[in-house]
């Protein structure tokens, strides 16, 4: 269609969720797609975030966007925080890979690609937002939760990138240098990464091990207890409900040459 004309004429043209008249040409006044670009280290940690889109800016300005991946993955939408990152990174959809955020009660919708970084320290997750609902709502309960208690959970998630693959202790010692209940310290978890202690614990133990597996040519019979695994049983029966793929078919799959 040409939009090419002499006199100024009326035009209405989407803006958001508003309809928005404008004169002249309104492909002049079609704006970028928003976007939502997450960086973080391999432990999902977030390192940066940057965004186009107002109501995703306000929360980075007031310093309350969640610092860790897993609290912003829906998890009713992707069970499984590393099959969605092995999805984008070694499956190579022909499309745009769906991610749904969650930032509690609020939904966004966005598609997107995972980018490594050159230092190979970080990763980039590029995303083009394509809904959100319940704006009103976004990161309410999160932005409640008291400062003090933020730091409990964040503290107990540093601990557990800290535990030693080579001599794992259970997750109940690491609990033990908090000065809160077991229970408590489950619930403050959960409330501030997203997660429970135990999936962050298993999910590390399995970033490392897929590392070893397409870097090295042990068998998984000699690495799997380097990874904190009590058997090979165990963690075949982890890395498949994971990535829905058994390790070995893994390897020939996407093994490095």
């Amino acid at each position: 269609m040409n939009f090419a004309v002499q006199e100024k004429k009326q035009y209405f043209v989407s803006w958001g969720r508003k309809i928005t008249k404008v004169f002249e040409n309104p492909i002049k006044y079609l704006r970028k797609p928003y976007y939502l670009n997450i960086k973080f280290h391999p432990d999902f940690y977030i390192t940066e975030v940057s965004t186009n889109h107002p109501e995703l800016q306000k929360f980075k300005i007031e310093n309350i966007f969640p610092k860790t991946l897993y609290r912003i993955i829906d998890f009713n939408k992707h069970p499984s925080l590393l099959n969605l990152l092995y999805r984008l990174k070694l499956q190579a959809p022909k499309k745009p890979h769906n991610i749904h955020l969650q930032l509690n009660s609020s939904k966004v919708l966005t598609r997107g690609k995972l980018k490594i970084l050159p230092s190979k320290k970080k990763y980039s997750l590029k995303l083009k937002v394509q809904s959100i609902d319940s704006t009103q709502y976004i990161l309410d309960a999160y932005q409640n939760i008291p400062n003090h208690i933020k730091e409990v959970g964040y503290g107990l998630y540093d601990e557990i990138n800290k535990i030693s693959f080579t001599e794992p202790i259970e997750i109940s010692e690491v609990l033990k240098k908090f000065d809160y209940f077991q229970a408590s310290l489950y619930r403050i978890f959960k409330d501030v990464i997203g997660i429970y202690p135990s999936t962050v614990w298993t999910n590390r133990r399995l970033i490392g091990f897929k590392q070893h597996l397409l870097d090295s040519k042990e068998t998984i019979s000699e690495i799997y207890w380097q990874y904190g695994f009590t058997n090979q049983r165990s963690l075949n029966r982890n890395f498949k409900k994971t990535f829905e793929i058994a390790p070995l078919e893994f390897r020939q799959k996407h093994k490095r040459t």
